[in-house]
């Protein structure tokens, strides 16, 4: 048997948790177009979808606060309650269909468990599966956020059409109470050391300045924050890529669009079928310069075939990215700060992401979008250079 499938087959709480995770992030994708098509028939604008987009985005930004929770009560228990608390929030949106002003905090609201339940989850795992393992359980954790941004839009707008918004929301809650259900069944989850006596936001502090004085935390956190910055860009900018420069129609968009994707689910399937014997933190330096390098090409890219073909590359950057990131963290940070430090590369990435799609949307009027992309890669490979000897030093360890 494939060594990818012995650990998902004899590791018993390890296939619950991803279990639950692929239930929930199964109905979370095809809930948020369910959601932006409600948003835009409730506003009749763009501006209305914004706000619904905004609306789950600050939530994200309390990462570090998310994170605090993690370090300090059983994980477990944190899980099922932010699965069950989603559960009941998307069966009042799926019975109540409310306005636009209830919409946006009901889904703000859900968004705030989601983010106190991404740093439990990724800081309970290497009590789940053994330190040379974590590899390629966050492959298969990986494959299972790919199957998401695969298959989760494709099942909402599929749902919305042909049983409509109130279905597609209540098939969300029935994800997450499902996946609360697997939760259950695993043994507790206890958080390593933290002391219950002592304040959440005392403790959010003490996390962040860990990782500010962290010689692994501290640069990873920059270049999560940098690399970022640089390669959101083709949120807005790939589009006009595809239209105005490589002169493709909405179907050309489209296969560009995806072979990100594809990329992504090729390097997940990749890492789950090899033993990951290179540390994470060079598959780290290695993902991100391969990325910044394929954005290069893609601003340089004559034709949209050759777009495409570099964006299969990115994509697959992208993917081997998030797998050697949360390797990194979970054999390299303290275990009692690795809720901590979870929750603030998260919110490093989010805020990065936001600040780009602004940037971006500026850039992209005054340049435009070849240079926007050529620019993206290169500030993406020289964030490498400048922060990538403090994490290639951690190879030899860990």
């Amino acid at each position: 048997m494939a060594p990818a499938l012995v650990l998902l087959r004899a590791n018993r709480t390890f296939r619950t948790y991803w279990t639950a995770r692929v239930l929930s992030l199964l109905g979370d994708g095809a809930a948020l177009v369910a959601l932006l098509l409600y948003a835009q028939r409730l506003t009749n604008s763009g501006i209305g979808v914004a706000g619904l987009l905004l609306a789950r985005a600050v939530a994200r930004l309390l990462g570090p606060v998310a994170g605090a929770l993690a370090d300090r009560y059983d994980q477990r228990r944190l899980m099922v309650s932010c699965d069950l608390a989603q559960t009941a929030l998307y069966a009042v949106l799926a019975i109540l269909l409310p306005g636009y002003a209830a919409l946006i905090v009901l889904v703000g609201v859900a968004s705030i468990f989601q983010t106190i339940f991404t740093p439990a989850g990724q800081a309970a795992l290497p009590s789940m599966v053994a330190q040379d393992e974590l590899g390629r359980a966050n492959a298969w954790l990986g494959s299972a956020v790919n199957l998401q941004v695969a298959a989760g839009p494709l099942a909402g707008g599929l749902l919305v059409a042909f049983a409509g918004t109130r279905t597609a929301l209540g098939v969300d809650a029935l994800s997450f109470a499902a996946s609360a259900a697997c939760l259950a069944r695993m043994a507790p989850l206890r958080a390593a050391a933290e002391q219950v006596s002592r304040g959440v936001l005392s403790a959010t502090a003490d996390g962040l300045r860990f990782v500010l004085g962290d010689p692994v935390a501290r640069p990873l956190v920059l270049l999560v924050l940098g690399s970022s910055t640089f390669l959101a860009v083709d949120t807005v900018t790939l589009v006009l890529l595809a239209r105005d420069n490589l002169h493709s129609s909405a179907a050309g968009y489209g296969l560009i669009a995806t072979a990100f994707g594809v990329g992504m689910v090729a390097v997940s399937v990749a890492m789950l079928t090899r033993d990951p014997k290179t540390h994470p933190a060079a598959l780290l330096l290695f993902a991100l310069t391969v990325g910044g390098v394929a954005y290069i090409g893609t601003g340089l890219a004559p034709t949209i075939v050759i777009a495409i073909c570099f964006q299969l590359i990115a994509g697959a950057g992208n993917g081997l990215e998030n797998i050697a990131t949360d390797t990194l963290i979970q054999r390299r940070i303290d275990p009692t700060m690795l809720g901590r430090a979870f929750g603030l590369v998260r919110t490093a990435a989010y805020a990065a992401t936001s600040l780009s799609t602004v940037i971006a949307g500026v850039l992209v009027d005054v340049l435009g979008a070849r240079w926007v992309f050529i620019g993206a890669g290169a500030g993406t490979v020289a964030a490498v250079a400048a922060l990538g000897p403090a994490i290639w030093r951690q190879r030899t360890s860990g």
